[in-house]
C-alpha cells in the first residue's frame, strides 16, 4: 500500500520531474492536484475498498418538493475523514441488502427519499488514506496527477494525452479487478427459494 508522497513521486517520475523528499517539497502544486484527483477517482466507481454503510437520522425540516423525508449526508469526524460521503450509491429502508432500493435524490448536503429509517450505501472520502487503496487504484491516481501536472508546462504539455490514456487504462484495470471482489446483486434468502420449490 502506497503513501501520499509515494503516489505523488510516482506522478513526478512519469513526467520526468525531480522527486520530492517531503510533501512540502513537491513541485507543480502536486499536493493540491493529488487531493482533487483522488476524490474524482473515488467518485468515479463503486469501489469496494471505499464503500461504507450508514443509518441516517432524519432531519426535523420536512422537504417540500415531493419526498417525505430529508437526511443529512454522512460527515467526517476528527478521527475518521473517510466517513464523509463522496457519492451515494443507494438507499434502503433496511440494512438487509436484499431489501429493495428506494428512490432518492441528493441535493446539497442532504438526501431526500420516502423511506424511514434510511440505510445508505456510499463511497467514503478515503483520499487522505492511500494506505487503504489497492495498488492498481494508486497507480491510476498517479497517472492522472502526472497528466494534470504535465498540462501546466509548455515543455511537458505534449505528454498529457499519453498520460491520460495511461490513466484511463489503469483505472479500467482497477475497476475490473474491484468488480470481481464486490457483487451488488444479492441472492434471495434460501428460505424463500425453498418455499418456492415446495409450492
Amino acid at each position: 500500500m502506497a503513501t501520499k508522497l509515494e503516489i505523488i513521486n510516482n506522478a513526478l517520475l512519469k513526467v520526468g520531474l525531480p522527486l520530492a523528499a517531503t510533501l512540502d517539497d513537491a513541485d507543480w502544486n502536486a499536493t493540491i492536484v493529488y487531493d482533487t484527483v483522488a476524490k474524482q477517482a473515488l467518485r468515479s466507481f463503486a469501489w469496494g475498498f471505499a464503500m461504507r454503510y450508514a443509518n441516517l437520522a432524519v432531519e426535523s425540516s420536512a422537504p417540500n418538493h415531493g419526498f417525505t423525508y430529508k437526511y443529512g449526508l454522512p460527515e467526517a469526524t476528527e478521527d475518521h475523514p473517510e466517513y464523509a460521503c463522496l457519492r451515494v450509491l443507494d438507499v434502503r429502508a433496511s440494512s438487509d441488502l436484499r431489501a429493495p432500493k428506494a428512490r432518492f435524490a441528493v441535493a446539497g448536503l442532504a438526501i431526500y427519499t420516502n423511506v424511514s429509517p434510511c440505510h445508505v450505501r456510499y463511497i467514503g472520502d478515503f483520499s487522505s488514506k492511500p494506505n487503504r487503496w489497492p495498488d492498481d487504484f494508486a497507480d491510476a491516481v498517479s497517472c492522472k496527477i502526472a497528466a494534470e501536472i504535465a498540462n501546466l508546462s509548455a515543455q511537458t504539455v505534449s505528454m498529457t494525452p499519453g498520460l491520460l490514456q495511461m490513466y484511463q487504462l489503469a483505472l479500467a484495470q482497477a475497476q475490473a479487478i474491484d468488480s470481481t471482489e464486490t457483487n451488488e446483486r444479492v441472492p434471495l434468502d434460501e428460505s424463500i427459494l425453498a418455499s418456492r420449490s415446495q409450492g
